[in-house]
C-alpha cells in the first residue's frame, strides 16, 4: 500500500491485540500524568472477575473498563499468556517510550525558537540519591515557556560531572551550544564559582562568556535570612550579638513553637481560628505565611491560650506552656513584630510571586525589584517613634489582652492621704502602655532601622547592575524606562547577543550593527510608545518585552536587530521556581509505599506528571511505530 512505512508492512499486529495495546496504553498515560502509581502490593495476573487485580493499573480494568466495554473484556481472556502486555517490565517499557516522546516534544520546540536559556538545579531522594532537574527556557509561539527536557541521576556532583551531565543531555537531542543564551542556577559554589563553578566550565566549553543569572528568588532569600542572622557587634574587643536582631529570631522561634503546641488535640479544640502554618525557613514565602496567620488569628489565639492555660482536661506541663506563650504574645516587642514584619514580609512576597512568573523577563523583574526597594525605604520615616507607641498602645488596649470579664480593671478602695502632701504628690490616673515605656519604643524604633537598613544594604549589594553588565541595557528594552531604546545604554546588549553564534545568521547581514541599531530606534521608538499607549488596557499584565516583540513582529523584517535584543532579553532566565516546582512534582511521586522506585525510572515518572499537558497530548499512533521497533520474543 502507497504510503506505508517498512515497519507497518513487517509487524503489523493484530486488531484485537491493537486494541487493547491501545487501552494499555491510555490506562498508563492516565496513571503517569496524575502521578499515581501503577502496581500494589499484591497483584494477580488472570483476568476472571476474582483474580484481575492489586494496583490502580490492573484495577483500572477490572473496576472500570470491562464494565464499560464487555468487549474488551473478551479480548483480555482470548489474549496468549504471552502476549497481555500487563507485566511491570511492559509496563516500564511504556513509560519509558512516552518519556522519550514528551523529551523530543521539548527538544524540537526548543530547537524552532533558536535561542534558549538553561535553568539547572539537583535534589536527593529519600535514598539519598541526587537528582538533577534540566528545565530549558525559550520563546515558543504563544510566548515565553519552560519545560523541563529531563530528570537525571547525578552520580558525580562535582562541577565537571554536572556540565558533562547537561551536554550529554544537549548532545543527545541535537541541541546546539551555540544558541545557548543564558545559565540559571542557585548561588552554590559548584554552579555559581568564577573557577571551577559550572557557569565558568559553561563559557569555557562555548568559547564565549555566557551570561549566568544567580536566580533571583534564591537572592531575595537569602536577603530575609540575613535580616534573621545576629550580627556580631564589637564591644571591647568581645563579640555580642545585636539585640535588636535577636528580638527577631526570637520572635520566629516562638512561631514555631506556637505552630507545633497547636497541633495538640486538646488546644485543637478550643481553638476555633485557622491552623497556623509551619514555619518552613527554606520556603521562599514561608515565614509570611507563618505571621500573617497568627496576625490575623490574634484574638483567636490568645483566647484558646488562655483556655488552654486553666483547662484541667490539658496536661499540667501543655498548661505551664500556654501561660509562656500568652506572656510572650502580650509582651509589648512581639506584638509590635507581628505587625512590622508582616509588613515587611508583604513587600518582599510581591517580588518573590512576581519573580516565580515564567512569562516575566529579568529587565521586568529588574524593574519590581527597584519599586519594592523603594517602598521599604520609605518605611523607615512610616514607622515613627509615635507610630510604634500607638501599635503597642492599640495591641495592649484591645480585646484579645482583656481580663476574661471584658471589663475594667476592678478599682482599688479609696485612700485619704494626709494634706501635707497636696503640694508633692499626684493622685490623678496618669496614662500609661502597661509596662512599655519610653525606652523600649526608641529600642523597637532602632530595630526598625536596623532591619530597614540591612535589608537596603542586601539588596543594593546583591541586586547591583554592575554584578551583570547586560541588566542595565535590558532595562531600555521597556517602554516606560526613561533610557527606552537608548542607543548607547544598549551597547552592552548588542556586544553580548552578537557574540552568541545561533544568531550570526539573523545578524550577520547588517553590517554595522550600531548604525542599524540606530536607524531601526529612530523609526519605530514613537511607533511603540504610541501602540503601548493605545492598546494600554489590552496590553495590560503582560510582559512589556513580549508586548513590544509581537509589535514588531507585525511590521515584517524591519528590525531584525531589535527583535533580537528583545529575544535575547525575554529567554535570559532570572528564576529556578520551575526547577522548584519540578522537585514538588517528585515528592508527590517518591512516596514511602514505592520502594522500588529507581531513581531512572523515578526520573521519568516525574517528567511525565509535571509536563501533564505534553504526557496528555501523546498520540497512539506515535506510540505505535516505537513500540514496533522492539523484539520482546524470549532469547533462548
Amino acid at each position: 500500500e502507497k504510503g506505508t512505512s517498512v515497519v507497518d508492512i513487517l509487524v503489523k499486529p493484530d486488531p484485537e491485540h491493537k486494541t487493547w495495546l491501545y487501552s494499555v496504553f491510555t490506562v498508563i498515560q492516565f496513571l503517569v500524568s496524575n502521578g499515581l502509581p501503577l502496581r500494589g502490593d499484591e497483584e494477580c495476573t488472570g483476568f476472571s472477575s476474582e483474580s484481575f487485580g492489586g494496583g490502580l493499573f490492573l484495577n483500572t480494568f477490572g473496576d472500570l473498563l470491562f464494565k464499560l466495554n464487555p468487549e474488551l473484556h473478551c479480548i483480555a481472556k482470548r489474549l496468549p499468556h504471552n502476549a497481555k502486555y500487563t507485566s511491570p517490565e511492559i509496563q516500564n517499557e511504556v513509560i519509558k517510550i512516552m518519556g522519550e516522546m514528551v523529551e523530543e516534544i521539548v527538544a524540537e520546540r526548543c530547537k524552532q525558537s533558536h535561542g534558549y536559556t538553561v535553568l539547572m538545579d539537583g535534589t536527593e531522594d529519600k535514598n539519598g540519591e541526587e537528582l538533577e532537574a534540566i528545565v530549558l527556557r525559550y520563546l515558543g509561539d504563544l510566548g515565553v515557556e519552560e519545560r523541563t527536557l529531563a530528570v537525571l541521576l547525578a552520580e558525580d556532583r562535582s562541577a565537571k560531572g554536572l556540565l558533562s551531565l547537561l551536554l550529554s543531555t544537549l548532545i543527545k537531542h541535537d541541541i546546539p551550544l551555540a544558541d545557548l543564551i543564558s545559565d540559571c542556577m542557585d548561588g552554590a559554589s559548584v554552579n555559581a564559582g568564577w573557577k571551577g563553578g559550572i557557569q565558568q566550565l559553561i563559557s569555557e566549553e562555548c568559547g564565549r562568556k555566557v551570561l549566568y543569572i544567580h536566580c533571583i528568588n534564591h537572592k531575595l532569600h537569602l536577603v530575609l535570612k540575613k535580616i534573621l542572622t545576629a550580627p556580631q557587634q564589637k564591644e571591647g574587643g568581645i563579640g555580642i550579638p545585636s539585640v535588636c536582631r535577636v528580638e527577631v529570631q526570637n520572635f520566629f522561634a516562638l512561631v514555631g513553637e506556637l505552630y507545633s503546641f497547636f497541633k495538640l488535640k486538646e488546644v485543637k479544640k478550643v481553638y476555633h481560628g485557622k491552623s497556623l502554618k509551619r514555619l518552613i525557613e527554606t520556603r521562599w514565602s514561608g515565614h509570611l505565611r507563618a505571621t500573617k496567620i497568627i496576625k490575623d488569628h490574634l484574638e483567636d489565639i490568645t483566647v484558646a491560650l488562655r483556655t488552654s492555660s486553666t483547662n484541667v482536661n490539658i496536661k499540667p506541663e501543655n498548661r505551664m506552656k500556654a501561660v509562656g506563650y500568652l506572656k510572650q504574645l502580650e509582651d509589648g516587642t512581639n506584638r509590635f513584630l507581628i505587625t512590622f514584619l508582616s509588613d515587611i514580609l508583604t513587600y518582599l512576597d510581591i517580588g518573590t510571586q512576581s519573580f516565580q512568573k515564567q512569562e516575566n523577563s529579568l529587565a521586568n523583574c529588574m524593574r519590581t525589584l527597584k519599586k519594592v526597594k523603594e517602598e521599604l525605604t520609605l518605611k523607615k520615616s512610616e514607622y515613627s517613634a509615635e507610630k510604634i507607641a500607638e501599635i503597642i498602645k492599640t495591641d495592649t488596649t484591645s480585646s484579645a489582652f482583656c481580663s476574661d470579664s471584658g471589663g475594667e480593671p476592678r478599682a482599688k478602695r479609696q485612700r485619704k492621704l494626709p494634706s501635707r502632701l497636696d503640694d508633692s504628690v499626684v493622685t490623678a490616673r496618669v496614662p500609661i502602655f502597661r509596662n512599655e515605656s519610653s525606652d523600649s519604643v526608641m529600642l523597637l524604633r532602632g530595630l526598625v532601622v536596623d532591619v530597614l537598613d540591612t535589608l537596603d544594604a542586601e539588596l543594593t549589594e546583591r541586586f547591583s547592575e554592575e554584578n551583570v553588565s547586560c541588566w542595565g541595557a535590558m532595562r531600555c528594552l521597556i517602554p516606560s524606562s526613561p533610557e527606552f531604546l537608548d542607543v548607547d545604554s544598549l551597547k552592552p546588549l548588542v556586544d553580548y547577543t552578537s557574540s552568541i553564534p545561533g544568531f550570526n545568521e539573523e545578524l550577520g547581514g547588517l553590517g554595522n550593527l550600531q548604525e542599524a541599531l540606530i536607524a531601526e530606534t529612530r523609526v519605530h521608538k514613537q511607533n511603540i510608545l504610541q501602540y503601548m499607549t493605545d492598546f494600554k488596557e489590552e496590553l495590560k499584565g503582560k510582559d512589556p518585552l513580549i508586548s513590544v516583540l509581537r509589535y514588531l513582529d507585525t511590521q515584517g523584517n524591519s528590525a531584525p536587530l531589535l527583535s533580537t535584543l528583545l529575544k535575547v532579553g525575554i529567554i535570559c532566565g532570572y528564576s529556578t521556581s520551575t526547577v522548584e516546582c519540578v522537585f514538588s512534582a517528585r515528592a508527590r511521586i517518591d512516596t514511602p509505599n514505592r520502594r522500588r522506585l529507581t531513581p531512572y525510572k523515578q526520573g521519568i515518572l516525574t517528567l511525565l506528571h509535571f509536563e501533564k499537558d505534553l504526557t496528555d497530548s501523546l498520540l497512539f499512533t506515535e506510540f505505535l511505530k516505537r513500540w514496533k521497533l522492539t523484539d520482546r520474543r524470549l532469547k533462548v
